[in-house]
């Protein structure tokens, strides 16, 4: 009987191994439901319904747990912080529809551009936050520029009013910043993020700016 256990739990433990396998191939991380799908049991309660990526409580949350555990393995944890330029403009010329709409498209195209392991939250607002576990500053900034070039490159079609297509490009600006001694808790290191992308949006937008390496360009105006 207990040969036969011995078997069956290296079986099982083979399955499992597998079928994590399985799952990173496959491509593209977890994520919970669309805006309108039915949410699985528990997802109501930290997915953001706007643009279908996880909420502020389950950012906080896991953010916290994130900056716990890397302190206690000395692992290395990164913090991007993305905005989307010139948003309020997309409002005023096309409406908040399509300002809506323009931010689950972006929230599916971060999904589509990161690791199983990163969390993607909705800070507020067209802020969003990526918790990337195991992650050096390095790997954290390429990262950051797949993400800005992938949003660059696209051009959404979005449906307006009368069913009538209204194209709109979106960049972003995105902070980063990784665990350091300065960042005693998890406000910190996001903290260090949030100043990071001031000096994006500062040194012009559609740039990533990283944590202790803030790039002298001539600044620009802030605008919205």
């Amino acid at each position: 009987m207990i040969y036969a256990a011995s078997i069956f739990a290296v079986c099982k433990s083979s399955v499992l191994y597998a079928a994590g396998f399985l799952a990173e191939v496959s491509g593209g991380p977890r994520a919970p439901p669309p805006p309108g799908a039915v949410p699985r049991r528990g997802h109501e309660n930290i997915t953001d319904p706007l643009v279908g990526i996880y909420n502020r409580r389950y950012l906080d949350r896991r953010l916290e747990e994130e900056f716990a555990r890397a302190k206690r393995y000395a692992s290395p944890l990164s913090v991007l912080l993305i905005d989307v330029d010139h948003f309020k403009r997309i409002n005023d010329i096309h409406g908040h529809h399509i300002g809506d709409l323009a931010l689950y498209e972006l929230g599916k195209l971060i999904l589509q551009s990161i690791r199983e392991t990163d969390i993607v939250a909705r800070y507020g607002g067209d802020e969003i936050v990526i918790i990337a576990p195991n992650t050096t500053t390095a790997l954290a900034e390429v990262l950051a520029e797949r993400l800005r070039q992938n949003v660059e490159n696209q051009n959404l079609a979005l449906k307006g009013g009368a069913d009538k297509s209204k194209d709109v490009h979106l960049t972003v600006s995105i902070g980063v910043a990784d665990l350091t001694q300065e960042a005693k808790d998890s406000r910190a290191l996001l903290l260090n993020a949030d100043q990071m992308l001031y000096h994006a949006k500062k040194e012009g937008r559609n740039r990533v700016v990283i944590y202790g390496v803030i790039p002298s360009r001539p600044s620009f105006p802030l605008d919205e």
